[in-house]
């Protein structure tokens, strides 16, 4: 993003803003792949939130679900915010 002010000779100064960038992970477990994830993508979002960050400045960028054995998924998910 880029914001122009007015500078003091009548020209245009160009003012860089850059963005806060940041990655959350969070992990679950369930009985399902779709319950493992879901816990995952709250976690992280939990993460972030308590860190200051506001959901609707985080999207899921990735999820990974594995079986552990026994019935049980284990799954990780990777969230990205930006303000």
């Amino acid at each position: 993003m880029t914001s122009a002010q007015a500078a003091p000779g009548g020209g245009l100064e160009q003012e860089l803003v850059v963005p806060e960038v940041r990655t959350f992970t969070g992990s679950g477990t369930g009985t399902s792949p779709s319950q493992a994830v879901d816990g995952a993508v709250r976690m992280g979002y939990t993460i972030a939130q308590s860190a200051g960050w506001q959901a609707n400045q985080c999207h899921v960028r990735a999820t990974d679900v594995r079986s552990v054995g026994g019935g049980v998924y284990a799954a990780v998910a990777g969230l990205f915010c930006q303000r």
